[in-house]
């Protein structure tokens, strides 16, 4: 699973970004990983069969 890691990756950069050591391309980079970070993650939540756990009887 790709989408943990793209936000954790996205969360550094943009922590770096604000300690200031982190050069112009990477400025963008931050906030557009963590994006497609939180979008694979729903895409993927919605493709595993299409129900989360609270939609599950059996896990109530």
């Amino acid at each position: 699973m790709i989408a943990p890691f793209m936000f954790v990756l996205g969360v550094v950069l943009i922590y770096n970004n604000f300690r200031g050591n982190v050069s112009a391309p990477w400025d963008f980079f931050g906030p557009a990983a963590v994006g497609v970070g939180v979008a694979l993650f729903m895409i993927a939540a919605r493709g595993l069969g299409g129900r989360t756990i609270s939609d599950d009887p059996g896990d109530r």
